[in-house]
């Protein structure tokens, strides 16, 4: 929880390699933190030239399997 709170603040200061970097270090810590797995897509996308896709390769099955966990409001998104 404390890497993601972490990548939470940076990416309210538009730090998103740094977001990215705390998003991906919640998830080696729990790989079924969907939350964590969508923020961290979301911080992909505002991130220029990025040639990754914003999702994580896992992301499909990591949503059928704990998208519920997510507010609906990130789940319509």
């Amino acid at each position: 929880m404390r890497e993601f709170l972490f990548g939470e603040d940076a990416s309210e200061r538009d730090a998103w390699l740094t977001a990215e970097r705390h998003y991906l270090n919640a998830l080696s810590i729990d790989s079924t933190f969907v939350l964590a797995a969508w923020r961290l897509a979301n911080a992909r996308r505002w991130m220029p030239l990025r040639p990754d896709p914003p999702l994580p390769v896992s992301f499909p099955s990591l949503y059928r399997l704990h998208g519920d966990k997510l507010s609906p409001l990130d789940r319509l998104l």
